[in-house]
């Protein structure tokens, strides 16, 4: 019986063991089955369900209410991938085992539910002296911003929001709104709130601005009310007087040097009772800039004064530099391949670049003409006018040109294909001591380019001023005198002015009403003089030694300073001049010679 029971164990303990070692097969077909829902779990119809595995791919889309069944006729990896329009798609990877009916329920969210937008800051406040600063925007979507308060301005880089604000000159805090715009979200806005002002600072100084000189010393002015602390330079103190607004300090014992700045100190205290210093270089010129040796003895200003044009030479390179007549920094130039002659025409603003070569058995004159505006090429000449090149030539602002070839004058007309031909024969331009000798050899324009001066020395010394008007044809011989003159004028005038450095007199001819004037001077006579602007009726000569001398009642300034001969010219409208100074060009306005004559030393 014992032994029964044994066997019987043994049978029972086998069976046991079969049943707890069946596994399921893999290529037993298998069952995914469940229901896709919004977040609020109703279902989503039409989902589009692709499903990928080792052996196939296939997809199919749930049902009205969002169920799906998909069904494997093996086990193992399978990837699911859940899409509709309008939601944001999701991923799943299941491992089935053959034989498995898996429940898998799966939960979509909409676009918007997955988008967020979060400003870094909602609010922040910046000092009165404004600046720049950036705010980070936390967001996965596209946005626009705006902001209508004039005094801050706003980009957008990336999730950035830069921002940059203008000092707050008021006595008033300010705030300004930029209104934040995402794609799909309602706007949001960013408050900032800039201090009350205004910064106390220096806003003006004589030879800050190239604009006007509106005090009649020298001076610098102050955002707020201050009180002077202490004024002082070279460690001597300065007098000074304060202006009725407290803003401006106005300096009374100050001699200048024309050609260098004056450093100042200044400790001021503004009407917070907060003392700050500063220091200044006071300077009558605008700036400056550096030319070759021996160059720059030629100026050009555009017709509307924007440019400066001066050709200068640098061993064997020839350039055309072009500078801004607001601050004299140097714009594109011209790279000249040869020696050339420079000549303006202000009817199409272009620069006339004259050269020449040899052409068979003769000389002929190329003309590369360039806009004096953007420094491009626009077109070339050849000049072919029997054997002879190009010694002088200007134009009117009818685009007629008057050139100066050998011995003889030719017309050149830009408004008609820049035709050419023989000017004149008349008697009075060439030398009664020789008849085929040309007298003028130099040719100017006054009067808004309306009349041609044309001047020069016969063989005896003699100087002859012609006028020449382009509209009526009418040429008249303005000024003829025993001694050698030099000539200068300007377009804002009619008048041609004759001098040189032995006379003790300036004539000032008209050309229009050949009315003449005369100036005296107390000794010897001027090498070069430029044309100023001035309030009266007739303008300021500046002389090449630095003395004012007004054209209306012969008034004479004698400034302190007696340097060299300097080369000057003034711009078309009188308000500007350059002076070349040991090889730098210096550039003033012509105010600082009228009202600030006693400052100079």
């Amino acid at each position: 019986m014992p032994q029964l029971n044994f066997k019987l164990l043994l049978m029972l303990l086998f069976v046991s063991t079969l049943s707890s070692c069946v596994v399921s097969s893999y290529d037993d077909p298998c069952v995914i089955s469940g229901k896709v829902t919004d977040s609020v779990g109703i279902g989503i119809p039409e989902v589009l369900i692709s499903l990928k595995s080792k052996l196939y791919e296939d997809s199919l889309k749930t049902d009205a209410n969002g169920n799906y069944v998909i069904n494997l006729s093996e086990a193992g990896n399978v990837e699911l991938v859940f899409s509709k329009t309008g939601y944001s798609s999701k991923s799943s990877n299941l491992v089935l085992l053959g034989g498995e009916k898996k429940k898998y329920d799966v939960t979509m969210n909409t676009l918007l539910e997955h988008m967020y937008f979060n400003p870094e800051t909602k609010e922040k406040t910046v000092l009165n002296t404004g600046g720049i600063f950036s705010i980070g925007i936390y967001t996965n979507m596209l946005f626009e911003l705006e902001s209508k308060e004039s005094w801050i301005s706003c980009t957008k880089y990336d999730s950035f929001v830069y921002i940059k604000c203008d000092s707050n000159e008021t006595t008033e805090e300010r705030i300004a709104l930029i209104i934040l715009k995402p794609e799909g979200k309602p706007n949001d806005t960013i408050t900032i709130r800039q201090l009350a002002g205004p910064v106390l600072r220096v806003i003006d100084y004589t030879g800050l601005k190239s604009t006007s000189f509106l005090q009649t010393k020298p001076f610098v002015t102050f955002s707020r009310e201050i009180t002077v602390v202490s004024a002082s330079a070279s460690n001597q103190n300065l007098q000074y007087e304060l202006s009725d607004d407290k803003k401006t300090i106005n300096f009374s014992n100050i001699k200048f040097s024309a050609f260098s700045p004056m450093p100042i100190k200044l400790t001021v205290k503004d009407s917070d009772g907060i003392q700050l210093s500063f220091e200044l270089d006071l300077k009558l010129f605008i700036n400056t800039q550096s030319l070759p040796s021996h160059n720059g003895q030629k100026y050009i200003f555009t017709n509307d004064d924007k440019y400066i044009w001066v050709y200068t030479v640098n061993g064997y390179s020839y350039t055309l530099r072009r500078f801004s007549s607001t601050d004299l920094k140097e714009e594109t130039p011209i790279t000249l391949t040869q020696s050339a002659n420079i000549f303006y025409n202000p009817y199409n603003n272009s620069l006339y670049v004259t050269t020449y070569r040899s052409f068979e058995d003769r000389q002929v004159s190329d003309i590369s003409i360039y806009n004096a505006e953007t420094s491009a090429f626009i077109s070339k000449l050849t000049i072919d006018l029997n054997y002879n090149t190009i010694s002088d030539m200007a134009f009117s602002a009818s685009g007629y040109g008057i050139m100066i070839l050998g011995n003889e004058l030719y017309y050149i007309d830009s408004a008609n294909e820049h035709k050419c031909g023989l000017f004149s024969t008349l008697s009075m331009l060439y030398d009664q001591h020789e008849k085929s000798r040309l007298i003028p050899s130099h040719i100017d324009m006054c009067n808004n380019n309306k009349t041609f001066i044309l001047y020069g020395v016969d063989i005896s010394g003699a100087t002859s001023v012609y006028s020449y008007n382009p509209e009526n044809r009418v040429l008249r011989l303005v000024f003829n005198n025993g001694e050698n003159y030099d000539v200068v004028t300007n377009n804002f005038v009619d008048v041609a002015y004759c001098f040189n450095e032995n006379s003790t007199k300036i004539i000032c001819m008209n050309v229009v009403n050949f009315k003449a004037k005369i100036l005296n001077l107390p000794s010897t006579g001027v090498r070069n003089l430029a044309v100023l602007k001035a309030d009266g009726t007739d303008p300021n000569i500046l002389t090449s030694n630095f003395s004012l001398i007004s054209v209306d009642d012969n008034s004479i300034k004698n400034f302190t300073h007696q340097g060299d001969s300097y080369y000057i010219k003034s711009s078309n409208d009188g308000k500007l001049v350059v002076l070349n100074y040991k090889g730098t060009i210096y550039l003033y306005q012509s105010e600082i010679f009228t009202k600030y004559y006693n400052y100079i030393k």
